[in-house]
Order: structure tokens, then C-alpha cells, then sequence
């Protein structure tokens, strides 16, 4: 297993995301201590799971309103005050947790 602070401090991670946006399907970055939405997520296009869950995010991007395709959606025990508007258009959305 690789050393995760290290990938967050040089980004690394960040462009290992932007490769996979045409294939990733589950995203489970939860309990990393993140302070801001992934960078490059809002490219997984295909995405259907995303974890998000125990950080320390306040807000969901406008560049991500494109992940319509998501069914599953973790955002608990983050910063989050609102949602933005856009999560209406993500249809198949079945299960989310913003607690």
C-alpha cells in the first residue's frame, strides 16, 4: 500500500483520477481528511458511487454537476451547509447520506 500523504501532498493522486474518468465507477475516499471536492472528479463521468463521507469538505463544485450518473452519494459528517441546486438533475440518485 502506497503512503497517502505523500500522493495528497504532490497531487499525484489527483492525476491518477484524470486517468481513470472514463472507467471509475465507485470512488471511496472517505476518512482522508480532505478539505476540498477531489480535483479531476468531476471528470468520472461514469461514476456511480462516491464516498465522500468523514472529511472535512464544505462544498460540492459546479464542475461536478456532471456526475448524473451517480446512484449512490456519501457526504456524511463533512462541512457541507447547503447542496446546490443541481443535485436535482441527478436522476438516478437513489441513496444519499449527508449527515
Amino acid at each position: 500500500m502506497g503512503n497517502l500523504q505523500l500522493l495528497k501532498e504532490t497531487k499525484e493522486w489527483e492525476v491518477g483520477l484524470g486517468m481513470l474518468s472514463k472507467t471509475l465507477i465507485k470512488y471511496n475516499c472517505g476518512s482522508n481528511s480532505l478539505s476540498k471536492f477531489p480535483a479531476q472528479l468531476d471528470r468520472c463521468v461514469n461514476l456511480e458511487e462516491l464516498d465522500l463521507s468523514n472529511n472535512d469538505i464544505g462544498e460540492f463544485p459546479d464542475d461536478a454537476k456532471g456526475l448524473t450518473g451517480l446512484k449512490k452519494l456519501n457526504l456524511g459528517s463533512n462541512s457541507f451547509e447547503i447542496l446546490p441546486d443541481f443535485f436535482n438533475t441527478f436522476v438516478k440518485l437513489m441513496e444519499i447520506d449527508c449527515r
